[in-house]
């Protein structure tokens, strides 16, 4: 799945953002199979090594649930060992929006939206696709 900045930015909370983070994350063969994203579990879990294991995963609510907004935070620390990726997260009580930023070597990946999971998991899209554009 490649989206563009805009894409990104424009995506709602749910399943396809789910499904864009996860594998932007590195969840390995992210699809769809019946009316849920899957990925398939070899390698980690919960960002941890175990080395093979069988079988398929469903996607985090990463964009929709505080506990799946605080495992993108976990996972962004884990990609870095939290050098680059640090979330400044906050609320615009006049706007009634969260913001959130992933402030990675300049790049934007400012996000507002009227969610924290939301803005949580599109900034961090923003910063990882950003990230790859200086390997």
């Amino acid at each position: 799945m490649t989206y563009t900045v805009e894409q990104i930015r424009q995506m709602g909370p749910g399943p396809e953002l789910d499904a864009a983070l996860a594998e932007a994350l590195g969840k390995p063969n992210v699809r769809r199979f019946r009316s849920r994203y899957v990925y398939d579990n070899a390698g980690y879990v919960n960002g941890k090594p175990t080395g093979p294991v069988m079988g398929t995963v469903d996607v985090e609510e990463y964009s929709t649930t505080w506990s799946g907004m605080e495992l993108v935070v976990e996972e962004m620390h884990r990609i870095d060992n939290g050098e680059r990726f640090n979330l400044a997260l906050g609320w615009f009580p006049n706007d009634k929006e969260w913001g959130a930023d992933f402030d990675e070597w300049g790049v934007e990946s400012r996000a507002f939206t009227t969610t924290a999971p939301h803005a949580v998991a599109i900034a961090a899209l923003l910063a990882l696709k950003g990230d790859t554009a200086h390997e």
